[in-house]
């Protein structure tokens, strides 16, 4: 991963993102962006190694996402949240959708994937995501955009992406029985 920012991506305030999507950043406890997404990745590859692979199948209950649905979920909204980056710091004058979740884990592809190879998507994801805020300017990073029906500003991607990350973690943690995926406990 990348480790020299530059610049830094200071935390947004509430008027910066919806409100939808504060109980994600709320999760996140670092103040600038790139942290934030280091420290996801830190903490995505920790619960990997200690993951089963036997338990990439399973559900806690039913009609609920399986493990490899969670992660690849994670991955699919990361890759949404690079899009809008992209399309805002273009300055895209259309509104930009928003996706229907539970619509794309159901379209997965019906396939079991190795723990492997979600590692390597999920390494490849993040990394484009920090080489396309890298590669923004301090001007570019006051932009905002429509996103259906309330507006996005750069600086808050990063905050969003990590947080939902965290969600899901803490989700795969407490539903899942998936333990000791802090990265101390390697």
């Amino acid at each position: 991963m990348i480790h020299k920012y530059p610049y830094r991506i200071h935390k947004p305030g509430h008027n910066q993102f919806p409100n939808h999507l504060q109980p994600y950043v709320k999760l996140v406890e670092t103040n600038e962006g790139f942290e934030a997404l280091m420290e996801g990745a830190t903490e995505f590859m920790a619960m990997l190694s200690v993951l089963p692979p036997e338990k990439m199948g399973y559900s806690y209950q039913r009609d609920k996402w399986t493990v490899q649905d969670v992660l690849m979920h994670m991955i699919d909204t990361e890759r949404m949240f690079q899009n809008r980056a992209l399309r805002i710091s273009r300055k895209e004058s259309r509104a930009l959708s928003g996706f229907d979740q539970d619509k794309y884990v159901k379209n997965l592809p019906n396939i079991v994937r190795s723990i492997e190879s979600i590692r390597d998507e999920y390494e490849t994801v993040r990394k484009g995501t920090f080489l396309l805020f890298a590669g923004l300017t301090k001007v570019e990073m006051k932009l905002q955009g429509r996103v259906s029906n309330y507006t996005l500003t750069l600086p808050s991607i990063p905050f969003i992406i990590a947080g939902h990350e965290i969600h899901h973690l803490n989700i795969l943690k407490e539903r899942y029985n998936i333990q000791d995926i802090h990265p101390t406990s390697l």
